[in-house]
């Protein structure tokens, strides 16, 4: 790797295979029969609409890998076999965190050891009047992503890494 590569930010983009894609649109969404015919077009708006991203859009997997595991043991769980057409993306380093979402200010917050999501989420102005702030989450930069969770009156928060990317999502209606 290169010096200004990012080891934590590796992963695996694999082809997504035609086969695949035709398992897919055979799924079928399980409607009540006594449901209106105006839920069964929607249904099959939300399934035409997926295909449609599926074979237009999305043609890799994204595998993460954590390649200080690897290069410790051998038999990492993340060390996964390479098969043809798979390629391995390595992240530049970045000293920030990117924030977007439905936050004031959509920017990258230079990477401040220890500080946790609220810290970077003021240093963006705050979240808008839409934002989930509960469903908020961490993408990392090999394509992991973490969520916020708790357990009774206990929150715990993804931690933030540099190259990090925090995502506040919007509440439904």
């Amino acid at each position: 790797l290169t010096p200004m590569a990012n080891s934590k930010g590796m992963k695996i983009k694999r082809p997504i295979k035609s086969k695949q894609i035709e398992d897919l649109a055979n799924i079928s969404f399980n409607v009540n029969k006594n449901v209106v015919d105006e839920t069964v077009a929607k249904t099959d708006t939300v399934k035409n609409n997926a295909l449609k991203k599926l074979k237009e859009e999305l043609k890799y997997v994204t595998i993460p890998v954590e390649w200080d595991k690897i290069v410790k043991d051998i038999d990492s769980r993340t060390n996964v076999t390479l098969l043809p057409g798979d390629e391995i993306e390595v992240a530049e380093f970045s000293e920030s965190v990117k924030v977007i979402g439905n936050v004031l200010l959509n920017s990258e917050i230079p990477y401040d050891k220890g500080r946790g999501m609220g810290y970077y989420l003021s240093a963006v102005g705050g979240t808008d009047a839409k934002a989930w702030r509960k469903k908020a989450f961490v993408i990392y930069p090999n394509g992991q992503a973490a969520v916020t969770t708790s357990f009774l009156f206990f929150k715990s928060y993804p931690k933030i890494t540099p190259g990090s990317q925090i995502v506040v999502p919007e509440k439904p209606a």
